[in-house]
């Protein structure tokens, strides 16, 4: 947003830039450059805290596009009282892409690798693209990598790691836990649920479903 705002300080500084200026030193496109000019009160009007001026001064326009819609698809989502997913977040993000014609390769976590392994500038990452890259990197690691860690680090002393199977061995030598849990499984329902169900459960939940149009929020920006 902010970016927004220097554009059109900058066109009303200097009347004589050019769309196509403009779009080549804020690294955008020309038709994003006409659209934030022509909202230019709107933008010129806006405040900004010291804050969100040092987080948002040097975003690509076209993300912030991006940004901005997801944020404001982000509060309706909320205001329904329904749970967001991360997958789903990840899935809206895609379809406001596509609206935006941002490309889902632009920003690949392969293509950070890539910078960082043949010592090129790594490309800047917002807040979202961050936590998605986090998201999938956590994603790759495995059960085992993570119980190697925790033995290599020594965060949990030796002493405490039992791999003789030591969940089936606590269950046989304390009837008290044995006498516990065959209460709690006689108190279950006769109709408890299938592993069919079980899997299925939260199909019925409002967090899959979409109910707002997106394009009525890329107007918006």
């Amino acid at each position: 947003m902010k970016s927004k705002q220097e554009i059109c300080q900058q066109k009303q500084i200097n009347p004589s830039l050019s769309i196509t200026e403009l779009a080549e030193e804020y690294n955008c496109d020309r038709s994003a450059v006409a659209k934030i000019l022509k909202a230019k009160n709107e933008w010129l009007s806006k405040e900004f805290t010291s804050y969100e001026a040092k987080a948002k001064a040097n975003r690509p326009v076209k993300f912030t596009n991006l940004e901005d819609a997801l944020s404001i698809w982000t509060r309706r989502f909320f205001s329904r009282n329904v749970v967001l997913t991360d997958r789903l977040l990840q899935l809206q993000a895609k379809k406001f892409a596509e609206l935006l014609n941002i490309s889902e390769s632009e920003f690949k976590a392969s293509q950070v690798l890539e910078a960082i392994n043949s010592e090129k500038e790594i490309p800047r990452l917002n807040i979202k693209e961050a936590i998605s890259l986090c998201s999938e990197a956590w994603r790759n690691v495995t059960p085992r990598t993570i119980v190697n860690c925790w033995q290599k680090t020594e965060i949990v002393p030796l002493t405490e790691w039992n791999w003789r199977n030591p969940d089936v061995q606590e269950y046989n030598e304390n009837p008290e836990l044995v006498t516990d849990i065959e209460q709690l499984v006689s108190d279950f329902p006769a109709n408890s649920m299938t592993a069919n169900n079980y899997i299925h459960f939260d199909d019925t939940i409002e967090t899959e479903e979409v109910v707002i149009d997106e394009k009525e929020i890329i107007e918006e920006i």
